[in-house]
C-alpha cells in the first residue's frame, strides 16, 4: 500500500464560490492532509465536493441540469480554484455561468490559467481527483453503465488520447445507429443489404472498429492495474487475506482476445469487425448497434463467483470504496502525482472498525476532503486532521 502513496500530491490552495448552490460568496483555504467538513444535513458540505468535482469532470455527480447549481435569483455564478502541482507549478481553473440576455438561457465558460478552454479534453486533464459517494454501491450492484463510466473517467484523466478515441468512437456509433435506422425502414424484416447499402455502412464500420479498438485496448490495460491494486486496498480494509479478487472484462469479443497477456489493437479491431458482421441482422432489426465497447462491462469475481450476485451488502460497501481508492492509487502511479481524494458521508455506511481502518488509510494521503454529520469526537484519534464546521453556506475552522 505504501509505495504508491509516496507520489507527490497536488493541493487545493484556495476555492472560491459565487452564487453556487447555497453559497452566495465563499473563500475556502484548506490545509494539506485531511480536511474534515462537519455539519448537519443540507448545510453545504456536499456542495463543496460537487464544486471541486465539476472542475475535474465538467459535470455534476448529482444533477443533469446545470441550472440547479446556480443560487436561486442569481444572474451569474462561478467556481474558481487555485492549485499547486507536485512540481511547484500553480494552476488556476474556473467555471463560470452567465444568463444570456437574448435567449434567457445559461451559458457556461471553462477557463484554465485565465484563458478560455476550447477543447474539453484539455480541461479534464488538469485536476486529478477521485470521489466516493454513498451512491457508489451502484459500481457493484448497478447497471454496466456505472462500471464503464469508472473506466472512462479514469482514463480521460490519465490520457488525452483516450478522450479523443472515446469521443470519435461515440460519434461513429451515433452515425452508424442513425444509418441503421434509415436502412431498417427500407426492409420489412432483417435481410442482407444490397451492395450499395453495405458500402454506405462500411464507412462508419471502419471508424467504429478503429476507434473502438483503441478504447477497448486502454480499458483492458487499466482494468488489469485496477485489479492488482483493488486487492491490496480491499485486504487492508478487511484486515485479512481473503480470496483474490479478479476484475474480468466482459464484452462482445472472444474471451481469448479479452484475456490475452498482450493487448493488440490490430486483433481487437479485427474482432470488432467480426462481431459487427455477426450482429448485422440483429442491429437492423433493433435499429441500433448491439456490440462494442458501449455495451461492455466488467465483473468483480472471487473464486469464480460474481460478487454482484453473491456478495453481502457489507462486502459491496467495502468493494465500492476499495474500487474508488484503487482508482486514486492508479491515478497517482501513472501521473506520479496523488489526486485529491473526496469522500462524501462515507463513514455512515461503515461499521466502527472499518471506519477506523479507512481513517488510517487516509492519513498518509496528500490532500483529502471528508464530509460527515458525525461530531468531531468521532475523529479523536486523528490529531493531524483539520476540522471545519459547515453551516448555512458558511465555513468556520475549528481548532481543538
Amino acid at each position: 500500500m505504501g509505495s504508491l502513496k509516496k507520489a507527490l500530491s497536488m493541493y487545493l490552495q484556495r476555492l472560491e464560490l459565487k452564487n453556487f448552490r447555497n453559497y452566495s460568496s465563499l473563500e475556502f483555504n484548506p490545509q494539506p492532509g485531511l480536511n474534515i467538513l462537519w455539519g448537519a444535513n443540507a448545510q453545504g458540505k456536499t456542495n463543496l465536493l460537487e464544486a471541486l468535482y465539476l472542475l475535474a469532470a465538467s459535470k455534476s455527480f448529482r444533477v443533469k441540469s446545470e441550472r440547479e447549481l446556480i443560487k436561486w435569483g442569481a444572474e451569474s455564478a462561478e467556481i474558481e480554484a487555485q492549485l499547486a502541482r507536485a512540481d511547484g507549478q500553480e494552476e488556476n481553473l474556473t467555471m463560470r455561468w452567465a444568463r444570456n440576455p437574448l435567449t434567457k438561457g445559461w451559458e457556461r465558460r471553462l477557463c484554465h490559467q485565465g484563458q478560455t478552454v476550447k477543447k474539453l479534453g484539455e480541461f479534464l486533464k488538469v485536476l486529478p481527483l477521485t470521489l466516493f459517494v454513498p451512491g457508489d454501491l451502484a459500481l457493484i450492484q448497478g447497471a454496466p453503465l456505472y462500471r464503464r463510466r469508472l473506466l472512462d473517467v479514469l482514463l480521460c484523466k490519465l490520457s488525452p488520447s483516450y478522450y479523443l478515441a472515446l469521443t470519435r468512437y461515440q460519434e461513429s456509433l451515433r452515425q452508424r445507429n442513425k444509418l441503421l435506422h434509415k436502412l431498417a425502414l427500407k426492409v420489412e424484416s432483417p435481410q442482407p443489404l444490397s451492395a450499395s447499402q453495405r458500402q454506405i455502412l462500411e464507412v462508419w464500420d471502419l471508424q467504429f472498429c478503429e476507434w473502438g479498438a483503441k478504447v477497448l485496448a486502454e480499458r483492458l490495460r487499466v482494468l488489469r492495474e485496477l485489479g492488482r491494486v483493488v486487492n491490496e486496498v480491499y485486504n487492508f480494509l478487511a484486515q485479512s487475506e481473503g480470496p483474490r479478487l479478479e476484475l474480468r472484462y466482459r464484452g462482445s469479443l472472444s474471451r481469448e482476445l479479452l484475456t490475452a497477456s498482450e493487448v493488440e489493437e490490430v486483433a481487437l479491431e479485427a474482432g470488432l469487425r467480426q462481431a459487427l458482421e455477426a450482429s448485422l441482422k440483429r442491429d437492423l432489426s433493433l435499429r441500433s448497434t448491439q456490440v462494442g465497447p458501449h455495451r461492455d462491462d466488467f465483473a468483480i469475481e472471487a473464486q469464480g463467483h460474481n460478487l454482484r450476485l453473491f456478495g453481502s451488502q457489507g462486502q459491496h460497501r467495502s468493494l465500492s470504496l476499495a474500487l474508488r481508492l484503487a482508482e486514486a492509487q492508479v491515478m497517482a502511479q501513472v501521473r506520479q502525482e496523488a489526486p485529491l481524494l473526496l469522500l462524501d458521508d462515507s463513514f455512515s455506511e461503515l461499521d466502527p472498525e472499518r471506519s477506523r481502518l479507512l481513517l488510517r488509510y487516509l492519513l498518509p494521503w496528500g490532500q483529502v476532503f471528508v464530509t460527515t454529520a458525525f461530531p468531531p469526537r468521532f475523529f479523536k484519534e486523528l490529531p493531524a486532521g483539520q476540522y471545519y464546521r459547515v453551516q448555512a453556506g458558511e465555513i468556520e475552522r475549528i481548532d481543538f
